[in-house]
C-alpha cells in the first residue's frame, strides 16, 4: 500500500514538475517538493544537498528545511548541474555552498564536515577523490 501511495505521489510530482521553463541548459532549476498537503518550489540555489535515506530521497535547504523529493538520488544527480552539485557518494549529492571543512582521510579517502546538520558522516570513496578535487577547483 505504501509503494502505490508513493507512485500516486510520484506522478503527482513528476506533471507538477514537468515544465521546459524549469531548465537551463538541459539541468533543472528548481524542484517541486511536498509537506504534508503543501506543494513548495525549490530554487537549486537553495539547496545544501540531496540524500537517500532508506530508499527515499531528501533535500535539505540553506535555512535547513528539508523535503522529500520524488526522485531517486541517481535521477536527481542526472537532472542538475555538475558545475553547482556534486555526487560524493551512492547517498549524498551535494553543493559547493554546503562544504564546511575538507578533511584528508585514512586510505586516499576525504571526510567532508557539512554547513547544514547530517546525521552520518560524509565520506568521499578513493575513486571519486580525484573527480571531486578536480570540481573543487584543484
Amino acid at each position: 500500500m505504501q509503494s502505490t501511495i508513493m507512485e500516486m505521489e510520484n506522478r503527482l510530482f513528476a506533471v507538477a514538475t514537468n515544465s521546459t521553463s524549469n531548465t537551463i541548459n538541459g539541468y533543472r532549476n528548481r524542484f517541486m517538493v511536498k509537506r504534508g498537503q503543501q506543494l513548495f518550489s525549490l530554487h537549486v540555489s537553495e539547496i545544501v544537498f540531496f540524500y537517500s535515506k532508506e530508499k527515499v530521497t531528501f533535500v535539505r535547504t540553506t535555512d535547513n528545511r528539508e523535503f522529500v523529493v520524488p526522485f531517486t538520488i541517481e535521477q536527481v544527480s542526472r537532472m542538475i548541474c555538475p558545475a553547482a552539485f556534486f555526487r560524493v557518494s551512492r547517498k549524498h549529492v551535494i553543493s559547493h555552498h554546503a562544504i564546511g571543512r575538507v578533511l584528508l582521510w585514512f586510505n586516499g579517502k576525504i571526510k567532508l564536515e557539512i554547513k547544514a546538520a547530517v546525521t552520518e558522516e560524509v565520506i568521499i570513496s578513493r575513486d571519486r577523490v580525484p573527480d571531486f578535487r578536480v570540481w573543487m577547483g584543484e
